[in-house]
């Protein structure tokens, strides 16, 4: 049955078996389908093994983190650059904007190859890790019963799978009106996973034993400030279109005027994605209004304003850290995803490495900042109080929350470097060494979620060890990744010296034949001005001769005529 554009509905396509390009389209065949169609395509062929990837990761990162009701938003945050990454290229297919990358992958050729493969390797992977980590947390450590284990990892389980549910349907959303329909889906998709919380957190108050069951809970904090934020973030999408601005923007800087690289391009492109921070900041407030609804549970006053203090430091600066890598990812990607070939990806290269740089001396410079300034200030506003052993917690404190939040923005953009250096790398190249970067990064971003367990103790040196650890597990990625970058460099210069050797030589070549041209030139001139002089010589004789037989034909008419006077 025909739909309105005009075109035979996929699924009636399928049902066919004569029709074998319908079956399994080729890469340009899908850039030109309707959205409903690619739509179709995305459900049948990407859809499962998203899902299961999302799933998998969220689920693994919950687990690990051990307590903790907000482990499910870290989970997100560490899955951010992926996500965007799909995000953006399902987007760009149906916009028919730059090189439709989820185009490539739901080709029959690229997906057999490319996310098959991968997405096999890495769920077997990942689930052994599951089972060996979340064995070793729930049993070994007797951190509780067996029963309580398997309680506890059910909740999880539930909300993973309703957060893997609301990612994955975040790039099917995108095709539709972006308005409405994303407003829905965040707001019925933060819903289910918010209840999980509230569960998974009540679940913690039975075990731990030291406080009663009570729906006051960072899940109802979540609930209030997603409602609100995805209202704004409604207004935000229907009203100014924030997606196409982020992405289309970046399409419409020319790559002419990308090169030389400069800071004010940097600051251009960054500026692209400024009103996606409107719509992005849910995580932000979620944490902060969650930690504040813990705060207020707290008995006293002195132990409560130190944690307010404390929890305003860390989610301020832990969150432009975290929108720091965010805006990175977005802009290296976005811009990975335009069409060039292999040899223009060292420009890409070199933009996001000076990105990257910038992001993490900004995190890491105002974190030493408000760790010097906060001291004096603290000391300020709280001069008048007696107790000096107050403000010195209180300071350290703060201290420890600026610590963990550079030291947690700079392993979040370590791991948006690995993550977004892989998926390049293998889209451009088409090949399948993403896989064992990949693990390493995620691998980085597993080990380092060990903080959620420092954090819960009040323990500050783990927290720094297990980020440490982070950043060093997501080090090998950020090597391959410069490694990789240098053998493009080099071999883009060693490219660019052999055309202007080749371009050199043509033009000694060229010099060399108009020379001989210019010679020939000369010889031919010599040999006309010759085969001139020769023919004006000649016409000089024939009109001597000419002459003088002029002068013998008169001389002898002269002797006839004097011959016939003498006979008459």
């Amino acid at each position: 049955m025909a739909d309105e554009d005009g075109y035979s509905n996929y699924s009636a396509s399928t049902a066919s078996t004569s029709n074998q390009r319908t079956l399994n389209p080729t890469y340009f065949e899908i850039i030109e389908l309707p959205p409903k169609q690619i739509t179709n395509l995305y459900f049948a062929r990407l859809f499962p093994a998203y899902f299961l990837l999302t799933f998998t990761l969220t689920f693994e990162i919950s687990i690990c983190a051990g307590y903790g009701g907000i482990n499910t938003i870290y989970g997100m945050a560490i899955l951010q650059p992926a996500i965007l990454f799909f995000n953006y290229s399902f987007h760009s297919s149906t916009a028919r904007a730059g090189m439709p990358l989820v185009a490539k992958a739901l080709a029959a050729d690229q997906y057999s190859v490319s996310v098959h493969t991968m997405m096999s390797l890495y769920l077997i992977f990942m689930f052994g890790v599951i089972l060996c980590v979340g064995l070793y947390f729930g049993f070994m450590n007797q951190m509780v019963t067996q029963f309580e284990t398997m309680y506890y990892v059910m909740a999880l389980l539930l909300g993973s799978i309703f957060s893997a549910f609301q990612v994955t349907m975040s790039a099917f959303f995108m095709v539709e009106n972006r308005g409405g329909i994303m407003f829905c889906r965040d707001f019925i998709g933060l819903c289910l996973r918010t209840t999980v919380l509230i569960v998974v957190y009540n679940i913690e108050n039975n075990l731990n034993h030291d406080q009663k069951p009570s729906l006051l809970s960072p899940g109802i904090a979540q609930l209030i400030s997603y409602i609100v934020l995805c209202i704004i973030s409604f207004v935000a999408a229907t009203q100014f279109d924030t997606f196409d601005l982020q992405f289309s923007g970046i399409l419409k800087f020319s790559l002419k005027k990308i090169n030389p690289i400069r800071p004010r391009v940097i600051i251009k492109l960054f500026l692209n994605f400024l009103p996606a921070l409107g719509c992005n900041a849910t995580d932000f407030v979620a944490l902060l209004l969650a930690n504040y609804f813990i705060i207020f549970s707290i008995d006293t006053e002195q132990e409560k304003i130190i944690r307010i203090i404390q929890n305003s430091i860390f989610c301020t600066f832990a969150f432009i850290c975290i929108k720091l890598n965010t805006i990175i990812s977005e802009t290296y990607i976005a811009l990975a995803s335009t069409n060039f070939g292999v040899k223009k990806i060292s420009r890409v290269y070199a933009i996001f490495k000076h990105a990257a740089v910038m992001g993490a001396t900004i995190s890491l410079f105002m974190s030493v900042i408000v760790v010097v300034l906060g001291r004096f200030l603290i000391q300020v506003f709280f001069r008048k109080l007696d107790d000096f052993m107050y403000i010195e917690d209180l300071i350290t404190r703060c201290q420890d929350a600026m610590m963990y939040a550079g030291i947690y923005g700079f392993q979040r953009i370590i791991s948006g470097l690995g993550i977004s250096a892989i998926v390049v790398e293998g889209l451009v190249k088409q090949q399948l060494v993403i896989v064992l970067p990949r693990l390493c990064t995620i691998i980085g971003g597993v080990v380092s979620c060990h903080y959620l367990l420092g954090s819960m103790a009040n323990y500050p040196m783990i927290i720094c060890i297990g980020e440490i650890s982070g950043v060093a597990a997501g080090i090998p990625t950020v090597v391959w990744f410069w490694i990789k970058y240098k053998q493009v460099a080099s071999t883009d210069a060693k490219v660019i010296k052999e055309e202007e050797q080749l371009t050199n030589n043509e033009m000694v070549q060229n010099i060399r034949i108009t020379i001989a041209e210019s010679i020939n030139a000369e010889e031919e001139d010599e040999e006309m001005l010759k085969a001139k002089q020769g023919t004006i010589t000649g016409v000089a004789n024939k009109q001597l001769l000419l002459r003088e037989s002029l002068g013998f034909r008169s001389l002898a008419s002269t002797v006839d005529r004097q011959s016939a006077v003498l006979e008459e």
